[in-house]
């Protein structure tokens, strides 16, 4: 007897899934949403994204706030160089900036002319940031502070930021300083985070995430001390989410979270792909993370800077480098978050 048309054969939804709104409540969102059109049409049809797409001016994708953020309030900022661009601008907004007294002098830097004061507190994967909250919130302590010895009078530390070796007592002087901005969540009423990537740097002997790839000379040096792990999207999300909760819990039960995703690609890929692709991973499973976090939590929200400016003219957003991105597409998308989030 043949099939029944109504009948589906096989299955068509993983198991335990089930439509989350019906169909109608579906079609009136859409009609509601003057922004549900990508096609560019030949006219007046502003809201269309290929229609933004084309103006000569930075993508503008809507946004709608969970929650405002008071001129009174404190923000704490974490995440990668992008971070630091963010921080910049709302300070030059007048909001309270928890990390904006932070500054290692420019010998500390590789390559000083390259980075500003506040560099060592980069923050790229999911996973360095939720240890670097976790370590200072809980109060873990590591061997040797997790500093690595190069030579007889050097040190490195693989928790900060392009901070050369340097003596032992200046490599506890800056994890004091680090330690002591980050300890300033406690006092905060929003975080800001920004992702950076999901490559992530494991130091073996401590078993604990380390900030960015140690350089040549150590991983020739100590090859078993650091090992490489690609982050997934499931250990993605439950890095952000016990940052969260632990965030609640130990600093403040009101705290407001705002995720973003840095723009900036990966400059080198420790993975055996196309940088391309790799970074297209990279960025994709952070977004996918952040819009889980929005639609979990009431006190989550997601700011598509990222859409912003990866849907734009590349000469309106990108220095000639093609990585970092220009002072005034920063300040046009903050300038965007501060008319949405911040109250008058």
């Amino acid at each position: 007897m043949p099939t029944p048309r109504h009948e589906v054969q096989g299955p068509v939804l993983p198991t335990g899934t089930h439509a989350a709104i019906s169909g109608r409540e579906a079609l009136r969102r859409a009609m509601s949403n003057r922004f549900r059109k990508f096609m560019y049409v030949d006219g007046n049809q502003i809201e269309n994204a290929g229609n933004r797409i084309r103006e000569d001016d930075i993508v503008n994708a809507s946004v709608n706030p969970k929650f405002q953020l008071s001129r009174g309030a404190k923000v704490f900022t974490i995440g990668s160089c992008f971070a630091r661009n963010v921080e910049d601008k709302l300070i030059s907004h007048g909001v309270n900036v928890a990390s904006r007294g932070f500054s290692l002098p420019r010998e500390y830097y590789y390559k000083p002319s390259m980075h500003g004061p506040r560099t060592a507190l980069n923050k790229y994967s999911p996973h360095s940031i939720a240890f670097e909250l976790d370590r200072v919130i809980s109060g873990r302590s590591l061997e040797n502070d997790g500093f690595v010895q190069v030579d007889d009078s050097l040190w490195y530390d693989p928790h900060c930021s392009q901070v050369v070796p340097r003596p032992l007592e200046d490599c506890r002087e800056v994890r004091a300083k680090v330690a002591g901005v980050t300890r300033e969540i406690e006092d905060c009423d929003f975080v800001f985070v920004t992702l950076g990537l999901t490559e992530t740097w494991i130091d073996n002997e401590l078993n604990v995430p380390v900030n960015l790839p140690p350089k040549p000379n150590l991983l020739k040096r100590f090859p078993d001390r650091f090992g490489f792990s690609n982050a997934t999207y499931p250990s993605v999300v439950e890095a952000l989410e016990s940052t969260i909760d632990l965030v609640c819990k130990q600093c403040n039960r009101e705290m407001k979270f705002i995720f973003t995703v840095s723009p900036v690609p990966l400059q080198t890929t420790y993975s055996d792909v196309d940088v391309i692709l790799a970074n297209t991973y990279s960025k994709s499973v952070l977004r996918a993370a952040c819009g889980h976090l929005s639609a979990m939590h009431d006190n989550v929200d997601y700011f598509p800077s990222f859409e912003m400016l990866m849907y734009s003219n590349r000469r309106l957003v990108w220095r000639e480098d093609e990585v970092h991105i220009k002072n005034s597409a920063v300040g046009t998308v903050i300038q965007r978050f501060a008319n949405s989030y911040l109250e008058d």
